[in-house]
């Protein structure tokens, strides 16, 4: 049965448009929100569906002028609104907004409410209907989703839910693996999982993808370029080989210990030598003795006989001489000197002797004090 029909069959005039059904909706619904009564709901929708109600018609009322156009405005006002509803929602591209372009359905966060719908036999009933969910801040949404304060109205939507190449402004808009790229949803996969690289000026990716400037360089051109002021690249670092004393005159060549780098020279402090990257005192230095890589061994320490020389001074007693003393240890005599002293003169007296001699008697009042050898090696 048609629902309105007077005698259970159809008529012209009981027949309401799905225009109207849809004002009626409206009204209703504002009729929950106190705008207008129940009874003036009914009213409105029925005569804007082109029939007035039963009980005016046994009564002999019609609608008034006035009724006529409040009827008309609000079926303009309600259609508008009901096509407005389904349009889709852009923004203007400011930064501060959320999603930017078309929302799809299917990224919305919705609620289910019994909505008076049509049912088979043609009447209508309430039935359960997905809404959005309206809100005003992101703690009304819930886990995995965020308040889009730049949709009309604010609508809760889904975080990761945008394809590929679809609007948007932040980066949780789109799906997983995807990143929000001038206004786009991006796979972002150049250069590994980069939206856009300039392989001219990218230090990580100069000239070609991976490759990476390094040690103060710059990417020039596409070109890993070292500044004016360090302009060899040492070991993966910046240097000026005419100072730098890692790689002093070229790379790799670095100045000695101790020394300094000028003009691409190295150089020692005066009085020293280069001995194995180190600065050194030939006079004295246990390991160059006199030269590179030279060492004494015992009894001889460097410059025990002379400086640069590996000798030691040894000591014999009145009747030796220091050429068969220095050959004992293995050594040759450089000199010989005897001391004497005095109980009645203070410090020693002393006389220089050639290798082979052994010591002459004391002078009177003096007694014998040491007999020093100076001993140094063979080679």
């Amino acid at each position: 049965m048609v629902r309105g029909s007077r005698d259970g069959r159809k008529h012209p005039a009981d027949e309401v448009p799905d225009g109207s059904r849809q004002v009626r909706k409206r009204l209703e619904s504002a009729s929950m929100g106190g705008i207008l009564a129940q009874s003036d709901v009914r009213k409105i929708a029925t005569w804007n569906g082109r029939r007035a109600p039963r009980s005016m018609q046994r009564s002999g009322t019609r609608p008034n002028a006035l009724s006529n156009v409040l009827s008309a405005f609000l079926a303009a006002f309600l259609f508008t609104a009901v096509a407005c509803s389904t349009t889709a929602t852009t923004t203007g591209g400011a930064a501060n907004t959320a999603t930017q372009g078309v929302v799809p359905e299917a990224c919305y966060v919705t609620k289910t409410s019994e909505v008076e719908g049509r049912v088979p036999d043609g009447g209508f009933a309430q039935q359960p209907t997905p809404t959005k969910i309206r809100c005003a801040g992101d703690a009304e949404c819930g886990a995995g989703a965020r308040c889009d304060t730049a949709l009309s109205p604010p609508s809760c939507v889904l975080l990761y839910c945008l394809p590929d190449a679809a609007p948007c402004a932040h980066g949780e808009e789109c799906l997983e693996g995807l990143q929000c790229f001038e206004g786009r949803c991006n796979p972002c996969n150049v250069c590994g999982n980069q939206c856009s690289v300039d392989l001219n000026a990218d230090p990580k990716n100069c000239g070609e993808c991976g490759r990476v400037v390094v040690g103060g360089q710059t990417c020039v051109d596409g070109v890993p370029t070292c500044p004016e002021r360090s302009p060899t690249l040492c070991d993966g670092r910046c240097v000026d080989t005419t100072t730098d004393t890692a790689n002093c005159g070229a790379c790799g060549q670095p100045a000695p210990s101790g020394g300094t780098c000028g003009k691409g020279k190295a150089t020692c402090p005066t009085g020293e030598t280069a001995c194995s990257g180190k600065c050194v005192d030939l006079s004295s230095d246990e390991n160059n003795c006199g030269a590179c890589s030279k060492k004494c061994g015992a009894p001889t320490y460097c410059g025990g006989a002379r400086d640069g020389h590996c000798g030691a001074t040894l000591m014999g007693t009145e009747t030796d001489n220091c050429e068969a003393i220095c050959a004992g240890a293995g050594l040759r005599c450089l000199d010989a000197q005897v001391f004497w002293k005095s109980f009645s003169y203070p410090g020693d007296k002393g006389q220089v002797l050639a290798c082979n001699q052994a010591p002459p008697p004391p002078p009177t009042s003096w007694h014998f004090n040491q007999l020093d050898c100076t001993c140094e090696a063979k080679n």
